[in-house]
C-alpha cells in the first residue's frame, strides 16, 4: 500500500517543478533562498530567479503555493511588500489553485502576476 505525499512533500515537490522550469528558460535559480531587504528584515523566498542581462540582472521573486483553496490577497500583499523590500524587478506567485476575486484586484497595478492551475 502506498503512503500519500504529505502537504509539505506535495509543495516541496510543486517548488521543485517550478525551479526546474526557471532553469529551462535559461534563469539562474536559488530553492529556498533567505534574503534580507532593505528594511533589515530576512524574508524566506520559495525561489529566486535571476537572469542577468548585458546591462541589468533582472531579479524575481516566485512563491509556490500548493493550495486546494484559492490564494487570499493577504499572500498578494505579502509579496508586493517583499518584492518591494528587497528590490526585485517582478513577483509571481504559483499555485495549483485559484485566487480569490480580492487577490486579483490586489495585483493589478503592481509588479506581481498570478499564475492559476490553468496557466
Amino acid at each position: 500500500m502506498t503512503e500519500r505525499p504529505t502537504a509539505f512533500e506535495k509543495g516541496l515537490a510543486f517548488e521543485l517543478k517550478l525551479v526546474e522550469l526557471f532553469r529551462r528558460k535559461g534563469y539562474n535559480v536559488i530553492h529556498n533562498a533567505k534574503k534580507v531587504g532593505r528594511s533589515g528584515v530576512e524574508h524566506q523566498i520559495d525561489i529566486l530567479a535571476e537572469y542577468e542581462g548585458p546591462l541589468h540582472t533582472s531579479r524575481i521573486i516566485v512563491e509556490a503555493k500548493s493550495y486546494n483553496l484559492p490564494v487570499d490577497k493577504d499572500r498578494i500583499m505579502k509579496l508586493i511588500q517583499i518584492v518591494d523590500d528587497l528590490g526585485a524587478d517582478h513577483g509571481i506567485i504559483v499555485t495549483t489553485s485559484y485566487f480569490t476575486p480580492e487577490a486579483i484586484k490586489t495585483a493589478k497595478g503592481h509588479n506581481v502576476e498570478l499564475w492559476n492551475r490553468e496557466q
